[in-house]
């Protein structure tokens, strides 16, 4: 209300109504006690609002399965984009402390584009070539992975037998026979991962990928070299010093197979 208005005739009536007095008049407890809510609750036809609503439509329209499956797949994705951060961070703190003693520039290709030092791999590590933290852990993934596949196989093999024989065999394999089968077993294991999708199990989790050096697809002859160089560089762990120290992070069947591991997720 306006100053001109304060002090009017509608001020002086509403001055003399007790609105205070009014609202003890109003006894709440006995105009809630007069409500029959079980009359009320009778009165509805809980039936025949059921069967105005189409169930099976709103489920339809809310696709629960999509739902759920995109809450796992953020879920599981957020996980798995921690885990190759805290991996590629590791990577880079590593190599700058490599730098630092070798009195060594940052690595161009890593570097930011305005010269700065290497960008954080937690912010774009997309194309930079991984360090030994992030390849070494996909390492170990990968000879977990391929031996629990080996087992499942030859526990699926075992069933089969004892379908067709109908008796429990066991199966007693000679180390002979088992160190080479183990052996060809993992080499084909890594050659169709690198050579297919360019990635092992363990790269995917880690978010790595292995490529030629000058960025194109790996390929079959590729993927069977660096395969039958890895034991070289596995020898006394002298083929992966590359991988600590070199600017590319390569190791001795990287150099010689043409190949490089980048981030890629």
């Amino acid at each position: 209300m306006t100053e001109r208005g304060r002090g009017g005739p509608v001020d002086r009536l509403l001055g003399a109504v007790p609105f205070d007095a009014l609202i003890r008049q109003i006894d709440i407890q006995a105009i809630l006690e007069r409500v029959d809510l079980n009359a009320l609750l009778d009165e509805v036809d809980v039936n025949r609002l059921l069967d105005r609503i189409d169930v099976d439509e709103l489920v339809a329209r809310l696709d629960l399965g999509e739902v759920i499956a995109e809450s796992t797949r953020g879920v599981a994705g957020r996980v798995l984009d921690a885990i190759r951060a805290a991996a590629a961070g590791l990577d880079l703190r590593l190599e700058r402390g490599v730098n630092r003693i070798l009195h060594r520039a940052a690595n161009e290709e890593d570097a930011s584009p305005d010269g700065a030092a290497d960008p954080s791999p937690a912010e774009e590590p997309r194309g930079r070539n991984a360090g030994p933290v992030s390849r070494f852990s996909a390492g170990l993934i990968d000879l977990g992975v391929s031996w629990i596949s080996l087992s499942a196989l030859i526990a699926a093999v075992v069933v089969v037998i004892d379908v067709l024989l109908g008796s429990r065999v066991t199966l007693n394999v000679p180390a002979g026979v088992g160190i080479p089968a183990t052996t060809l077993w993992l080499a084909l294991y890594f050659v169709v991962s690198w050579a297919v999708p360019g990635r092992t199990v363990g790269m995917a989790i880690l978010g790595l990928l292995v490529i030629r050096g000058d960025g194109s697809t790996l390929g079959w002859r590729h993927a069977l070299l660096r395969v039958l160089l890895l034991p070289f560089s596995l020898i006394a762990g002298l083929g992966l010093i590359g991988v600590i120290v070199g600017r590319r992070h390569r190791a001795l069947h990287d150099v010689i197979a043409d190949s490089r591991v980048i981030f890629d997720w």
